[in-house]
């Protein structure tokens, strides 16, 4: 068989993340590759045994630091899909809380569905299912949401956590973590740095920092089942310090925010996860 590779800026998968769902990407596959020509294969694939009867398996080390085989082309939103991206983070702003969300998610589930229905011949589709528990946020959809959809912390927290309240809270709080107790930025910043690293963007580790603490509290301002990772560098203590104090409420309390790494477009129930 004969192996082919993803047309590079014809992913369609930005465009659907901007839609809302991360579920089914789509990619064009051309029939025939005109001789000099590179735009099939990326730098990344030069590495593929060439055999007609072998198939390739990529090592980690022929990723980018994007952890992608595929070099995706940023694309701009149509009037519908933008239009879609501002009643997703129009937020309730007020004095305090500091806003809340509604009671709905604004993961547009069923796009997914309608377009694998509307792959034809010369494309292919194919359904991610996440890793991890799949329950709360996503810290890969959050970096994307912020990346290629312009979420602000608050729409990502508000997009994961439907129904939730903000609140700003004293920033000299004080957590324990695996049996470590230091400030919010101390304890907060070794997780955020342990959970997405220092690649990530901005305003995802903020809305990981605030879940996070949000998750201390709902325990009790105690938990041993978080991973400290010292030393965090200075873009991620600058995220967790810009968000300090700030939690999340359900209804009159600490909500229970918990996250992973990524749900593949759907998140999961808690009830169906946990059976609470």
């Amino acid at each position: 068989m004969k192996i082919r590779y993803p047309q590079m800026g014809i992913a369609l998968a930005v465009a659907a993340l901007l839609a809302g769902t991360c579920a089914v990407s789509a990619y064009a596959v051309p029939e025939t590759e005109t001789a000099g020509t590179s735009t099939a294969v990326t730098d990344t694939t030069t590495a593929a045994n060439e055999s007609d009867d072998t198939l390739w398996k990529a090592e980690i080390s022929d990723y980018d630091s994007s952890l992608s085989l595929v070099q995706y082309e940023e694309v701009t939103p149509s009037e519908e899909q933008a239009t879609a991206i501002q009643n997703a983070t129009t937020l309730k702003e007020v004095t305090v809380p500091i806003g809340s969300s509604g009671t709905e998610g604004s993961a547009n589930i069923g796009a997914a569905a309608s377009m694998a229905a509307s792959v034809s011949a010369g494309q292919f589709a194919f359904t991610t299912y996440g890793y991890g528990h799949c329950v709360g946020m996503s810290q890969n959809g959050a970096n994307n949401y912020a990346t290629y959809g312009g979420y602000d912390y608050q729409s990502i927290l508000f997009h994961y956590f439907p129904g939730t309240t903000l609140v700003q809270e004293g920033a000299g709080s004080t957590v324990t973590a695996n049996g470590v107790t230091g400030s919010y930025v101390d304890i907060i910043s070794q997780i955020v740095y342990n959970e997405m690293s220092s690649t990530m963007h901005p305003e995802a580790m903020k809305a990981q920092a605030i879940a996070a603490y949000t998750y201390i509290m709902f325990n009790g301002g105690s938990v041993n089942n978080v991973i400290l990772k010292p030393n965090p560098p200075q873009n991620v203590i600058d995220a967790v310090s810009a968000v300090a104090g700030q939690a999340l409420y359900y209804d009159g309390s600490y909500a229970l925010t918990v996250y992973g790494a990524s749900s593949g477009g759907a998140t999961a129930s808690a009830a169906d996860i946990w059976g609470r």
